[in-house]
């Protein structure tokens, strides 16, 4: 047998920490890449609000689009159910159909209709369907059936999926928004563990006036795995059962982003009335009147393009999702977009609706701020200034006791429980942008070599008579970075007349790149409209045969602009130029300018008179034409009334001697 010396266990050691290290890069190159296996997204509508509210018709908002429902149409994922889950039923209806799994691409999607009021016991529930007081689809459904609802879709997709990680999308509006942070934490329990990363983006996460925040415990904490927490807060919503809450976030490692856009509860998901509600206790607006604002529409847009700028990353899975090319003026998904909706949103005057009598319940605006508060147990005794009337929200996981809250000297009793929103969640502004770029993230160096593919090959080309200007660039598919906007070197404006290509470059956050031409043509192939053509004289008298010099007026207009030229193309005449009766003399025109020329004053004496026919052209400068005529005459005579006039002119001249 072999003696073992001190080189062979050298040489032993060196093996294992190969064999440690390679194990170690393998471990680590997975970990790389385990994001990209399944990504699931679900959307948490907000209360009374279902899955078919981007029709205005099916909402109390009259004509506006809710934005959650909106968004889940935008997004091309594989639809986990055909849903909903009935909640007293416990089971699918329609049955589910797992025919289209397994999903090639990795992405699902499945929408939550919103919850209803919040009963304690599922035997009300029970009593109010037997009644038929409630929608079965909708609720009143507890906290607890919604994220079951969730969860059963969820596992719809692992059980085809069993051996890959996942990432897990939570979208939420109102009470959606709860529903959200709620998921969030179920998915932290034993079972879940194939969910490897939660991203969260919610729009004013309120839980109603009849859910205190007591009443969820921790499950408004977001564990180390919620890797992102993304919420935008209405800055002038302050009804007090509105009032927003923060979640508490256990980990350093979860990255953050709170701001406040300006508006009530509702004009963040597209509600554009001028308070943000529309149905309200104490009715301020006449019933059925339209109150809505436009301008309030560039809040939801917001809410829009920041939904795009984190679903479409890599961080989030590159959900595939169909822009909104009808956003903003600075190109889709750009920070001109960007800059130029938040320039737009400040700049508007936001309606207050205020109450002379405190409303207790739905009012829109709790003007005197006599009794506000969460849970009921928070309690304002005096009116307070307008200056102080900012918005109230409360931060997790404190349970509430009844507290006073005194307007002098504007000091919470336990500052722990409840802050002004201000203190908490600044207002958005341009370095939101950047924030938002940093979320997005960026594949690890190496692991992606693809290009862009663009959507559409070969692009149409853009045509304009008098110009072009590009508008909305094209976009690429990427299978990492989701949807790349082009970029070009090139003009995005053309004026004058010709054939362009325009090069668009598309490059994904790994530095791969990938191009793409477009013709640019600019074709004017209108004419100029001809206006005002006379000459003057028109009438030639008497035919002496001499010639009479014509001034032909012509104008004319083009699309393009400019001053089309007019000039006189050719002259024609009824008559002979010697013909019988008219003295035989030729020419019998000549043209002179541009819109001159001699007529001679001259028709033959066994007609009915000479009419003189003037083409004129007139054309403009990229050398479309168009053409008309104007007439001048030689009559035979001046008619029977006119010599009776000679006569009688001569007669007296002869009695007068002269």
């Amino acid at each position: 047998m072999k003696k073992i010396t001190v080189g062979d266990t050298f040489k032993a050691k060196g093996l294992i920490a190969k064999l440690l290290t390679i194990i170690f890069l393998l471990l680590m190159t997975g970990t790389t890449v385990w994001a990209e296996n399944q990504v699931v997204t679900i959307y948490f509508c907000g209360t009374g609000i279902k899955s078919d509210a981007y029709d205005p018709e099916k909402t109390s908002w009259k004509v506006d689009p809710e934005l959650l429902s909106t968004m889940y149409r935008a997004d091309t994922s594989v639809e986990i159910e055909q849903g909903p889950w009935v909640w007293y039923y416990g089971a699918w209806t329609p049955p589910k159909h797992t025919d289209t799994y397994p999903d090639p691409h990795h992405h699902h999607k499945y929408i939550v209709n919103g919850v209803g009021t919040s009963p304690e016991t599922n035997l009300v529930d029970i009593i109010l369907a037997i009644m038929g007081t409630v929608d079965p689809n909708l609720g009143p459904r507890s906290w607890h059936n919604v994220i079951v609802e969730a969860q059963e879709a969820l596992l719809e997709v692992y059980a085809h999926h069993p051996n890959e990680d996942f990432t897990v999308n939570l979208l939420g509006y109102s009470r959606g928004g709860i529903s959200a942070m709620m998921m969030a934490r179920a998915l932290t329990q034993p079972g879940w563990d194939f969910v490897k990363k939660i991203n969260i983006l919610v729009y004013d996460p309120v839980p109603g006036g009849f859910d205190p925040i007591g009443a969820f415990g921790n499950n408004l904490h977001l564990s180390s795995k919620v890797n992102q927490y993304v919420a935008l807060y209405a800055e002038h919503e302050h009804t007090y059962q509105f009032e927003p809450v923060i979640p508490y976030i256990e980990s350093d490692t979860t990255k953050r982003l709170m701001v406040k856009v300006p508006g009530s509860h509702e004009t963040l998901a597209g509600n554009h009335q001028m308070d943000g509600h529309f149905i309200t206790l104490f009715q301020v607006n006449p019933v059925g009147s339209d109150t809505r604002d436009p301008n309030f529409s560039y809040v939801k847009d917001m809410s829009r393009v920041i939904a795009e700028q984190l679903l479409t990353s890599y961080e989030w899975g590159n959900i595939p999702l169909a822009l909104d090319t009808d956003i903003g003026t600075g190109g889709v998904n750009s920070r001109e977009e960007f800059n130029t909706l938040l320039s737009n949103m400040w700049a508007q005057n936001y309606y207050y609706t205020s109450l002379l009598a405190f409303a207790p319940v739905w009012g829109t605006y709790d003007g005197p701020f006599s009794l506000v508060g969460r849970d009921y147990m928070l309690r304002i005794l005096v009116p307070w200034p307008t200056n102080y009337h900012g918005r109230l929200c409360f931060v997790a996981p404190y349970r509430h006791s009844p507290e006073w809250l005194w307007p002098f000297p504007w000091y919470f009793p336990n500052a722990e429980q409840v802050y002004y929103l201000d203190q908490k969640v600044p207002r958005i502004s341009a370095a939101t942008w950047d924030t938002l770029q940093s979320l997005r993230g960026n594949p690890p160096p190496g692991t992606d070599t693809t290009p862009p593919a663009p959507t559409v090959d070969p692009l149409p080309p853009v045509t304009g008579e008098c110009s072009v200007i590009i508008t909305a660039p094209p976009t690429a598919t990427d299978n990492v970075s989701g949807t790349v906007i082009g970029t070009t070197s090139d003009p995005l404006t053309y004026t004058q007349q010709g054939t362009y290509t325009v090069t668009w470059t598309y490059k994904d956050a790994s530095g791969n790149t990938s191009t793409q031409t477009q013709i640019v043509a600019v074709d004017d192939t209108t004419p100029p409209v001809m206006e005002n053509l006379t000459a003057s004289p028109n009438v030639l008298w008497q035919p002496n045969h001499k010639m009479v010099p014509v001034t032909v007026k012509a104008s004319a207009s083009d699309n393009c602009g400019g001053n089309p030229i007019c000039r006189i193309t050719s002259v024609s005449s009824n008559e002979l130029e010697n013909g019988l009766g008219d003295g035989d003399m030729s020419p019998d025109w000549e043209i002179t300018g541009n819109l001159t020329l001699n007529l001679r004053a001259e028709r033959s004496g066994k007609g009915s008179g000479r009419i003189y026919t003037i083409t004129i052209m007139c054309a403009d400068a990229d050398g479309n034409s168009s053409s008309g005529n104007v007439r001048v005459s030689v009559p035979h005579d001046q008619g029977k009334k006119s010599m009776r006039k000679i006569k009688n002119v001569r007669n007296y001249l002869k009695e007068k001697g002269k």
